[in-house]
């Protein structure tokens, strides 16, 4: 019997920047969700909280930095994925009790360097957590995908 294969989808935007990554990228994501990320590419994984609420259905999880940026060394000295901490951001939504159902929707890819600055700081800042918030919430409630989504399954 085959076991179910998480989707992973990339919005427009993330997979324009990714192309023609995306297979690496889907099957890096797979191996984080599913087995605990043993290549160490992913670390801290925090909800966003926009506008200061409690509820929030996006998240962004902490991508390894560039080796010739400061932070590096860090990451790979870190003892647990909470710690490996950078200025790489990758927006996400899975719904953590169906993760099957929906697969992982990636939104957006920030920063290295600036990745907290353009998730918090700002007009436009506030904006994006506010659309990714809304299409997190219509992907983890009925599988809702933003037009011209790409999904490697």
């Amino acid at each position: 019997m085959n076991s179910p294969v998480l989707a992973v989808h990339f919005a427009p935007t993330i997979a324009a920047r990714l192309s023609p990554y995306l297979p690496w990228w889907a099957q890096a994501v797979r191996d984080w969700q599913l087995n605990g990320d043993p290549d160490r590419l992913f670390g801290r994984d925090v909800y966003n909280h926009p506008n200061g609420y409690s509820q929030t259905w996006a998240k962004h999880v902490h991508v390894v930095p560039s080796p010739h940026l400061a932070g590096h060394e860090k990451w790979e000295n870190a003892s647990s994925a909470f710690n490996r901490t950078s200025d790489r951001l990758m927006i996400y939504s899975v719904s953590e009790e169906h993760p099957f159902k929906y697969g992982v929707l990636l939104l957006a890819l920030l920063g290295d360097p600036g990745g907290h600055d353009k998730l918090i700081k700002g007009a436009a800042a506030q904006e994006n957590r506010q659309l990714w918030e809304d299409l997190a919430y219509a992907h983890q409630s009925s599988g809702d995908m933003p037009t011209g989504t790409v999904t490697e399954s």
